[in-house]
């Protein structure tokens, strides 16, 4: 009882950084949603039925995107806090929004409209056959449409704003497009000290086809210097991954290894592993099926409809396979080698299987961890961009969820599939493995961490490194709870971590719907011990035998000897 309290202490602790400090450290706070795609979706096809669109005619499908450049731009340019100022002053140029396609099978026009994350419509897109026909009329006379189109329908009076990029499209066989950026002088921002760099602007931007209005939306222009200055940075991370990448290939290999020669012994337990992958395959097809509109967004107009659902079922069904296959080598080939050498940590030994007493005490042990995870990655990127110049834009690359009518579903078969995939693979059978061959437990933990680390290298934190650093660290106490603990405290200490961190956007949304989602993604936690349970006590024909190992060795806690 003493650990659990001292747990808990460190799990509050942990949980009031994060609170706390929430909006210093992860600059996903500024991203406050109003609305869900089904209520964008709704307003879209209420502006295109007034504009004189038979709407309820096309395929709908609702959509959240970003634009990374425009992240990166105002948020290094700026500053976390200046940036939320930004965005707060003038919300229709934040870097992200919904984005509602209208379209048929196989014909080339669709029509999209663009809404901010208060549900206001910002622009529309119209794609025309390049053989419809239209006006050919010059670059003065289109921009008059623009001119006047910007007046009537906008009430913006663009002589205020400044010239931008021209483009015109005088390939097309019946008319001639045009292109056009206005840029906002008061919404400049300055990247460099050098007045000779060009600066981001607020910007509009129209297309007219023949004579027709056939596009416009609120944008933000980005210097080209600055992107490619960001993309040779950005190339550093892929090349901490690809070498991550390689050295985890080897780790799948050896686990593979390791399965064959075990196999030839009879010494493979592999139904608690069978059961896992079942699970977070039903769940990650459950969240995918449910959410079919995000594979319509990406539908191609040009592909027929059932060929393009095909593929997408198939290619879904292709990747949930591979997770599921991934975890059960790596959980099959570390439940044998964690039996040797921490049979302590093994939680999934079913000829010793833990109480539930122990289990539900494993789960708040996790949770606690978990939490005081959440306070040291706060604290991280409270402490690092104020003393060592790191620093981090919002990715809401995975905010695809407010898109989805079952965010909590999408979520936890993310947050499940990484932290079963990750513990079992880096933990579970790379610590094992280091230590029985490398002997050192230094070692045994230092390597796999690193591997796990630099795997995340793409993630948008700069210096690139920063990232491997960061979850190095995470990695040596993620993989000394696994040694002291338990693998099944680890998996619910990682779950926590990741489940949190992708809730509570939801959490901070302004509908009661999505803010329920992210309350049920974190009640999920809870449904772990089941889960081992499940695991536990599927009944299948078995793989292979349970001969124990011939071992005359008393058990040893490795820990200890750190």
């Amino acid at each position: 009882m003493k650990s659990i309290a001292i747990f808990g202490l460190l799990g509050v602790i942990g949980a009031g950084l994060y609170i706390g400090l929430y909006e210093q450290a992860f600059p996903q706070a500024t991203l406050h949603v109003a609305v869900t795609a089904d209520e964008a979706g709704d307003r879209a096809e209420d502006f295109l039925s007034n504009r004189g669109v038979d709407a309820a005619s096309y395929t709908r499908a609702s959509g959240f995107e970003s634009d990374y450049g425009q992240e990166v731009f105002l948020q290094r340019s700026l500053g976390f806090e200046e940036f939320n100022a930004y965005v707060e002053q003038d919300i229709d140029y934040a870097p992200w929004w919904f984005k509602v396609r209208f379209f048929k099978e196989l014909e080339p026009e669709e029509y999209s409209v663009f809404l901010n994350t208060n549900g206001e419509i910002t622009g529309f897109s119209h794609t025309l056959p390049e053989s419809v026909e239209g006006a050919r009329l010059s670059e003065a006379e289109a921009r008059t449409i623009v001119e006047n189109y910007a007046e009537e329908q906008l009430g913006i009076d663009l002589s205020t704003y400044e010239h931008g990029s021209y483009k015109s499209n005088t390939d097309l066989p019946n008319r001639i497009d045009h292109s056009f950026d206005y840029y906002l002088p008061l919404g400049k921002v300055s990247w460099s000290d050098d007045p000779s760099k060009a600066q981001g602007a607020k910007m509009l931007s129209f297309d007219v086809a023949g004579d027709e209005i056939s596009y416009y939306n609120t944008n933000y222009f980005v210097p080209e210097e600055f992107i490619k200055q960001q993309q040779t940075e950005d190339s550093y991370g892929d090349l901490f991954l690809l070498i991550a990448g390689i050295v985890d290939m080897a780790l799948l290999i050896a686990a593979i290894t390791i399965i064959l020669f075990r196999f030839r012994n009879r010494d493979l337990r592999g139904m608690p592993f069978l059961a896992l992958s079942l699970a977070l395959a039903a769940i990650a097809l459950s969240s995918t099926f449910l959410y079919m509109e995000g594979s319509y967004y990406f539908y191609d107009t040009t592909l027929p409809w059932m060929t393009f659902i095909t593929q997408n079922i198939v290619g879904t069904l292709i990747f949930t396979s591979f997770a599921a296959v991934g975890l059960f080598i790596y959980g099959i080939a570390g439940e044998t080698l964690t039996r040797e050498v921490f049979p302590r940590a093994n939680d999934f030994d079913r000829e010793n299987p833990k109480s539930a007493r122990t289990i539900w005490t494993a789960l708040a042990r996790g949770t606690a961890f978990g939490l005081l995870m959440l306070g040291y990655i706060t604290l991280f990127y409270v402490i690092a961009p104020k003393f060592f110049g790191v620093w981090s834009p919002l990715d809401v690359s995975f905010a695809d969820f407010f898109a989805s009518p079952v965010p909590f579903l999408a979520i936890i078969g993310i947050s499940l599939g990484a932290a079963l995939g990750e513990e079992l693979a880096f933990r579970y059978f790379g610590v094992s493995l280091l230590k029985k061959y490398a002997k050192y437990t230094w070692v045994a933990l230092l390597i796999p961490a690193i591997i796990w680390a630099f795997l995340h290298s793409t993630y948008p934190v700069y210096p690139m490194y920063v990232r491997g650093i960061e979850l190095t660290i995470a990695g040596i106490a993620f993989g000394l709870i696994f040694m002291r603990y338990g693998i099944f405290t680890a998996i619910v200490a990682h779950y926590v971590v990741d489940i949190v961190l992708f809730a509570t956007p939801l959490l901070l949304a302004d509908r009661l719907y999505l803010i329920a989602s992210g309350g049920i993604a974190i009640a999920s936690i809870l449904l772990l011990p089941f889960l081992y349970l499940f695991a536990m006590r599927l009944r299948l024909p078995r793989l292979a035998s349970t001969k124990p190992l011939a071992t005359t060795e008393e058990p040893k806690d490795y820990v200890h000897r750190l």
